[in-house]
């Protein structure tokens, strides 16, 4: 009876430690959950940035274009 006594004792012992390792555990996915939530936040509004970037360069090709067209089609009516 008295080595059944300190059987469940000691099960109750690691049942408490792998009790407070999950506590642990679920505190650190919790947190490692609001980091991922952040960074693809983050990779969210650099995508929107880098759009924004491609849609700027595309408009400033298209003006350098035009203001070459212009250029050679006034050096053709000088010469």
């Amino acid at each position: 009876m008295v080595e059944h006594r300190e059987e469940t004792k000691g099960t109750c012992e690691r049942l408490e430690k792998n009790k407070l390792r999950l506590d642990t555990m679920s505190i650190k996915l919790d947190q490692m959950n609001d980091t991922m939530k952040i960074l693809m936040h983050k990779q969210e509004r650099i995508e929107g940035q880098v759009t924004s970037w491609k849609t700027k360069l595309r408009n400033m090709e298209k003006e350098h274009n035009f203001m070459d067209e212009w250029q050679q089609r006034n050096n053709i009516l000088t010469f």
